[in-house]
């Protein structure tokens, strides 16, 4: 470099650095005035900012949750009373994405509005009560039938819980059905999908009812095509039309089936504990009696609601629950008692097992009794109790190998329930 180059390089250099110093501060007090010009406009037309925390609350932000899940393998083989529907392992998966893509979608529009809120079910998510009960196995249960939790005079503590059928927290005045899931505790044995046996192990049985005596669909892939009608987009008029014209379609060729349904939805009980209680799908008992479970009331504490307090109250439901087990009531009985019985299918075939929406009324089917339920009078509605409640999760595959699942359904519910489960509990940060 010559001595000439040098001075004049010299000499400029404080005007070009001058130059970058102003331009670089016009710029930055330009995009402080597009910042703020966005913020203000934002602000006027009452759209969510980047911070605004209802923006994290939408369903595509739990994509990746949900595509993580895994489906369980088939750890059992088929009874001899058992068979496959052609498409079953497809149709399982359908609604394994069907029920935790609701959690999510249920979860995300409650955050929005109440910032408190937490992830429901993705069905029976509306509970009247969780109650402490008693589950008391008769002296009598004939030999053929004492197996697992049916050994005579056996007593174990239970916990119930009455529900609405439905995935969201709706009016008890809305069509629905209602539900009754039993929790036996520390139950000896051994789970049925325990890979290891222990001799001291203690395990919970559970029982889920509904109060209808059949399912209106008959197995998983009927049940599948209605989920997936159900939840088209109807927020449009267009959307209504359209996915009332596929419930039509759905139901032309199948009018058994929508009298099954509108019979157990269109049912208003005046009280949970006024009401007859099935498992709908069959298990075993041992290794060849086909049952399905019942639950009759027996004898109920105080009296029903009026009538006009059924119309008018959205939870009435949990209401007359609370009045009728208060612990302050001074008149008899002081608790609340079910017959639990075992509907013994005779001569049992696949259809039998597989056909969830098949009456049993041969001759030769029985009822036999071999429990009872009984609910003392306590105070249930309380925020300690609701929680528990909220994060305990029924299965009918929380059961001793005694008392098998049976048919398609279950089959779905082994894998439907433990994933709508696992996405619940990380929504909610529960383990």
């Amino acid at each position: 470099m010559s001595h000439t180059e040098d001075i004049r390089r010299t000499t400029e250099s404080p005007s070009v650095s001058g130059l970058e110093k102003l331009s670089n501060r016009l710029l930055r007090r330009l995009r402080s005035c597009q910042r703020f010009w966005q913020m203000f406009t934002t602000g006027a037309r009452g759209q969510p900012s980047m911070g605004d925390a209802n923006s994290m609350f939408v369903p595509a932000n739990y994509e990746r949750l949900l595509s993580a899940l895994q489906l369980p393998d088939r750890l059992l083989p088929l009874t001899r009373f058992e068979r496959m529907a052609p498409g079953e392992a497809n149709a399982i998966a359908r609604m394994v994405r069907h029920a935790t893509s609701t959690v999510v979608e249920n979860y995300c529009t409650a955050k929005q509005k109440d910032g408190s809120a937490f992830a429901m079910r993705d069905q029976h998510a509306k509970p009247h009560g969780c109650l402490q009960a008693s589950f008391l196995v008769r002296d009598d249960v004939p030999p053929e039938f004492a197996f697992g939790v049916f050994q005579p005079n056996a007593r174990y503590e239970a916990i119930v819980r009455f529900s609405n059928a439905h995935g969201t927290r709706q009016s008890d005045r809305t069509p629905d059905g209602r539900g009754m899931a039993v929790k036996l505790l520390r139950v000896r044995g051994q789970n049925i999908l325990s890979p290891e046996r222990d001799p001291g192990a203690t395990v919970e049985q559970d029982f889920l009812l509904t109060n209808f005596p059949v399912f209106f669909s008959p197995g998983v892939t009927d049940y599948t095509e209605f989920l997936e009608i159900v939840a088209l987009p109807h927020d449009t008029w267009k959307g209504k039309l359209k996915q009332g014209v596929k419930v039509v379609l759905f139901f032309l060729p199948r009018p058994r089936q929508l009298w099954i349904f509108l019979r157990n939805a269109f049912q208003y009980p005046k009280s949970p504990m006024h009401v007859a209680y099935h498992s709908m799908t069959p298990y075993l008992v041992g290794d060849d009696q086909v049952v399905r479970y019942r639950a009759s009331p027996v004898q109920v504490p105080g009296s029903a609601p009026k009538r006009l307090w059924r119309l008018c109250d959205d939870n009435f439901l949990r209401r007359a629950l609370a009045t009728e087990l208060s612990p302050g009531r001074a008149s008899a009985p002081d608790k609340a008692v079910f017959d639990f019985s075992l509907q013994i299918r005779n001569d049992a075939t696949p259809d039998d097992v597989e056909d969830a929406s098949r009456y049993w009324r041969r001759r030769k089917d029985r009822l036999i009794k071999v429990a009872q339920i009984e609910i003392p009078l306590q105070d249930f509605d309380t925020p300690r109790q609701w929680y528990s409640g909220e994060n305990l999760s029924f299965s009918p595959w929380h059961c001793l190998r005694e008392h098998r699942p049976l048919g398609g359904l279950n089959r779905m519910r082994l894998a439907v329930y433990r994933a709508s489960l696992e996405v619940r509990h990380q929504l909610n940060m529960v383990r």
